[in-house]
């Protein structure tokens, strides 16, 4: 009996419906592991390349400059932190006897911004651009093309902000967070985060933005947040994302969604397939354990005979 039961067990093994359960189950498998693999990856990447629009993982913006007990609990975490600030002035050439005067839009930064994205610059009007990883020096700016046309200036010659005069070194084609406001209609001059107290602009009561980024661990950022919320004052708030474009995150949202839903869809036409095979495997053996049954194997032989094979 022990030597028909092996018999029978091996030609179970080689049946056909058997064959196609495993490359069932095989390919459910492989199919949802990649679907969701493609997924994670395409949403970090959203991620990645939607966090540059704020050029940094955490923004907390504010019209004043932060407290002294604010800046105490940044510097306890190890995070990469920039700042700028923003401010509209009169920018003029008089120093080479133009006396013109443009609105422009002023944006100090300090090193290391931005801290994602990057910035893209010209070395000369309308030419090829490239992006570069450093900031103004200082006594120097960086002006969009609009600065130089509307006041006749060219590049290495001098524009004054407010009571400074500043070399114009290149020309500024793209800011990660320049964003959508009324300061982006106005043509923008970038300046070095120590050049600002010479321009003598910002006083008590100027309206300025102060912007300090944050880029690191998501538990770090979390708890600096959770930190630093119970200081706030009405003029400060984080800007997240979500927050910084609403419809860009909304385009986010529906592709996280299109995502998990393509995932949870290969899922289940990998259940179906496994079930699907699954009941044709359990129809075709019905009688051939009934046989076991009645030759009479019992108790563990006849749960093995009906496991192993399965298994």
């Amino acid at each position: 009996m022990f030597t028909f039961y092996n018999k029978l067990l091996i030609r179970q093994l080689r049946q056909t419906s058997m064959r196609l359960f495993c490359v069932a189950v095989a390919v459910a498998c492989a199919v949802t592991f990649s679907i969701t693999l493609l997924g994670d990856r395409l949403e970090q990447l959203f991620n990645s390349q939607a966090k540059e629009v704020i050029a940094a993982d955490l923004v907390l913006q504010s019209t004043t400059d932060l407290s002294d007990e604010q800046k105490g609990i940044i510097k306890t975490f190890s995070l990469s932190h920039a700042k700028t600030l923003t401010f509209q002035t009169m920018a003029n050439a008089s120093a080479n006897g133009n006396e013109d005067f443009l609105l422009s839009s002023v944006k100090a930064v300090s090193n290391g911004y931005p801290l994602l994205g990057e910035l893209q610059v010209s070395n000369q009007l309308y030419g090829e651009l490239h992006a570069i990883q450093e900031v103004p020096s200082r006594g120097e700016v960086w002006v969009e093309d609009r600065v130089l046309n509307e006041l006749g200036l060219e590049l290495n010659q001098s524009v004054n902000v407010g009571e400074n005069a500043f070399k114009i070194t290149k020309v500024l084609v793209y800011e990660p967070d320049r964003g959508n406001s009324f300061y982006s209609f106005t043509p923008r001059i970038m300046m070095n985060w120590e050049d600002v107290e010479a321009t003598k602009i910002v006083r008590p009561g100027s309206r300025v933005k102060f912007r300090y980024l944050f880029a690191g661990e998501e538990s770090k950022l979390d708890d600096l947040q959770e930190m630093l919320s119970s200081s706030l004052q009405l003029n400060q708030e984080f800007i997240t994302i979500d927050a910084a474009n609403q419809t860009l995150a909304n385009t986010l949202n529906r592709a996280y969604r299109f995502l998990h839903i393509t995932a949870l869809i290969a899922v289940l036409l990998g259940a179906v397939a496994a079930a699907l095979v699954s009941y044709q495997y359990a129809n075709e053996m019905t009688y051939q354990y009934a046989l076991l049954r009645c030759l009479g194997l019992q108790g563990k032989r006849m749960i093995s005979a009906v496991i192993v094979p399965f298994v």
